[in-house]
């Protein structure tokens, strides 16, 4: 997977395709999406599952987390913190791990369940602690209810999308 970025130069569809990707996400993420102080519901999982599809974890990690951190500069919707980002950055290297060119539904779960886990659950409720100075087990609980609502919903929607035919040829399309 990483051996495909480190020899060979981005061609500019791929680089264009990924500058789309990164828009999506920033427009999905700011603008079209459910946010509380602890809690955010929205569907910017998709351009990055998308990129973590075609390009890998590379790609995918460049697409959350420039997108992260562009819509908090840009749009911000509260204080930054970097961590968040990492957060971002990370979640989409464990779909590029999982998704690089498959369509399995074990893939497709794996790779949500332990994004919820480990980013959402474990480091972004660590880093909304420091942010809103209320303790790591009192903003649980609401985190875990978001973390299973959208964990259904991104497996669903994943796999109505990533197993779409149409979808299919355009990631695997070469320009």
């Amino acid at each position: 997977m990483l051996k495909k970025w480190s020899k060979k130069r981005v061609s500019p569809q791929d680089l264009a395709l990924l500058a789309l990707l990164l828009a999506l996400q920033i427009v999905l993420s700011r603008f079209l999406s459910i946010s509380a102080p602890s809690v955010k519901i929205g569907f910017s999982f998709i351009p990055v599952m998308l990129a973590a599809r075609r390009y890998g974890a590379v790609g995918a990690a460049a697409v959350a987390g420039l997108g992260d951190f562009l819509g908090a500069i840009l749009l911000p919707t509260g204080p930054y913190h970097p961590g968040f980002t990492l957060s971002a950055a990370l979640g989409a290297v464990i779909w590029g791990l999982l998704l690089y060119r498959s369509t399995a539904w074990w893939s497709l779960t794996a790779a949500v369940v332990s994004q919820k886990l480990l980013c959402s659950l474990g480091l972004n409720t660590l880093w909304l602690t420091q942010i809103l100075g209320k303790g790591y087990f009192v903003l649980l609980p609401g985190r875990v209810l978001q973390a299973v609502v959208m964990t259904v919903v991104e497996i669903l929607l994943g796999a109505l999308i990533l197993r779409n035919p149409t979808v299919d040829r355009l990631l695997q399309k070469r320009f």
